[in-house]
């Protein structure tokens, strides 16, 4: 039968009282609540009377070691009875201790006569031939662990319940420390203190239930005192090389013969042991610090993305809104506006009368303000339906060198007007079928037309059709509007497509436009799956926009 010598229990119960000592400071140090400082300070106590008060009982004879023994197990349901307060206290240390906690308290406080001063939960004890202290029990051991038992199944429970509750991943790794650190104590002092003593009369291994409480004890100070709690495998590395350590220099001290050579190399192999295993666990641990932070940035990403997709939401939301009260207020407009250009041509025309040529020459200048009113209205109503994506297309064939003959004869008189030429030509003679909406497709050249006329002050636009094949392969139609104006930067190209978007040559040139036409270009280009796109040397060397349609097959 293996048996733990007395010289390692006599180390082992040093080292547990430097331990302690030096746990206590820890805690205190860290300037914690001092609800939970004086628990921990309580349970160290109560566990130093258990640890010394046993180690008492194996040193003396027996009429003075029952009594020691009866006072380490006197104040075991108060130790369990102040784990339970710390556990329920810890994450709300603010929290008042109820009634319930007060009396449980008590029980264990009046443990301590009943189990002292008694026969009924140790009876005697007495030792073996071979040093192991044997315990008789009372007639009432069974309340003791009951009251043990119990108390147990409340700390688990309270630690397994907020685990499930709690939110923060700081807090959860505390209480992930506390339930092994405990379980841990449970099993050891339940297998070594209560199952082999009390149902197999095996008393040899009892020391190491006595000792595991120092174990939990250290979990709950590294758990409470730490701001950034490293990985379970590390602290258990970290005590399996601790224990090592301890078990090595027993060895060293304790069983070693005289013999300075076999000393030495012990020696050594403690040192470099203590060494290797500092490296070791530090390696672990800058490891793990690593894995912590790509957590953290992990965290701060999703977080960052969700309020992205919240302002997104926003945002979505805002346009929404924007585009319904552009179309309200667009369709609010148009009617009185169309009104008003009514009955100005009506007057102009003389339909209420003769008028001067004076204000025949101001009505003519309303009616261009109506005009560009009516423009803009109906721009902002083309803005609206496509963002809303209520735009309706009425696909038909189109000839489109006729079609574009069609706007340079309409537009021609405006340019002539300022001295500029409009001309069309073409690279082919066959006639070239496209699908498209003539409608929108109208107001899309019109509307390059009218710009390039706008930004020239000298030589004209040249509007050229040609024939060529598509990335796709297929065959399609390229129109080109080019003028001698007063050409674009790289920076205007780039923004030119965007709603609201004026080129630099508008503000010199004082033009009007509220910089929606290309916009709306670009989009109804895209709907005849067709591509639309600019072309410029430079600040005074004119400007080309291309629009490329596919042909009908």
């Amino acid at each position: 039968m293996f048996i733990i010598p007395f010289p390692v229990i006599q180390v082992a119960v040093v080292l547990i009282n430097a331990l302690s000592v030096w746990l206590v400071f820890l805690v205190n140090s860290k300037k914690l609540n001092t609800k939970l400082a004086n628990l921990f300070t309580m349970m160290i106590a109560l566990m130093l009377v258990w640890v010394n008060f046993a180690f008492l009982a194996r040193a003396t004879p027996p009429e003075q070691g029952i009594v020691f023994i009866r006072l380490a197990w006197s104040i075991t349901p108060l130790f369990f009875a102040l784990i339970y307060l710390f556990v329920e206290h810890l994450f709300n240390p603010n929290k008042k201790i109820s009634t319930p906690e007060k009396i449980f308290v008590s029980l264990g406080l009046l443990n301590i006569p009943f189990i002292f001063l008694t026969h009924l939960v140790i009876d005697k004890i007495w030792f073996t031939g071979q040093g192991v202290i044997h315990i008789e029990y009372g007639n009432l051991e069974w309340i003791f662990f009951w009251q043990v038992l119990i108390a147990s199944f409340l700390i688990i429970r309270s630690l397994v319940k907020r685990l499930k509750t709690e939110k923060k991943e700081l807090e959860k790794a505390k209480i992930r420390y506390l339930l092994i650190g405990f379980s841990f104590f449970l099993i050891v002092n339940g297998i070594f203190n209560i199952i082999l003593p009390v149902f197999f009369q095996r008393f040899n291994l009892y020391a190491f239930g006595d000792y595991s409480t120092i174990v939990f004890l250290s979990f709950i100070a590294y758990a409470i005192t730490k701001k950034n709690l490293f990985g379970v495998k590390v602290v258990l590395s970290t005590m399996a090389i601790g224990l090592i350590a301890i078990l090595l220099l027993i060895d060293m001290v304790i069983f070693t013969a005289d013999i300075l050579w076999i000393r030495v190399m012990k020696g050594l192999v403690f040192v470099s042991f203590l060494g290797f295993g500092t490296l070791l666990v530090k390696s672990v641990v800058r490891e793990i610090e690593r894995r912590e932070e790509l957590e953290k940035l992990s965290d701060e990403l999703v977080e960052m993305n969700i309020k992205l997709k919240e302002a997104n939401k926003k945002l979505e939301k805002l346009d929404k809104a924007k585009s319904e009260f552009i179309s309200i207020a667009s369709h609010q407009l148009r009617t009185p506006l169309t009104a008003i250009k009514g009955y100005l041509s009506m007057i102009e025309d003389g339909s209420y009368g003769d008028i001067s040529d004076s204000v025949r020459s101001k009505l003519g200048d309303v009616l261009d303000s109506s005009e560009r009113l009516i423009a803009l209205v109906n721009d902002l109503l083309s803005v609206s339906r496509i963002e809303s994506g209520k735009i309706e297309m009425e696909f038909e064939k189109v000839e489109i060198g006729s079609f574009l003959e069609g706007m340079i004869d309409e537009l021609r008189i405006a340019a002539e007007s300022k001295g500029l030429y409009l001309k069309m030509e073409k690279e082919i003679h066959e006639k070239l079928l496209v699908d498209f909406d003539e409608g929108r497709m109208r107001q899309v050249i019109l509307n390059l037309i009218d710009n390039a006329i706008k930004y020239t002050k000298e030589g004209g636009v040249t509007i050229t059709l040609k024939k060529q094949e598509m990335k796709s392969g297929k065959d399609s139609a390229l129109v080109s509007v080019s003028d001698t104006g007063e050409g674009m930067t790289k920076k205007d190209i780039d923004n030119m497509f965007q709603s609201f978007s004026r080129g630099s040559a508008g503000d010199l040139m004082h033009a009007e436009g509220a910089g929606l036409g290309l916009y709306i270009a670009k989009k109804f280009v895209d709907m005849h799956n067709g591509s639309i796109w600019i072309e410029s040397e430079g600040k005074g060397k004119g400007t080309t926009f291309f629009i490329e349609l596919p042909l009908q097959q």
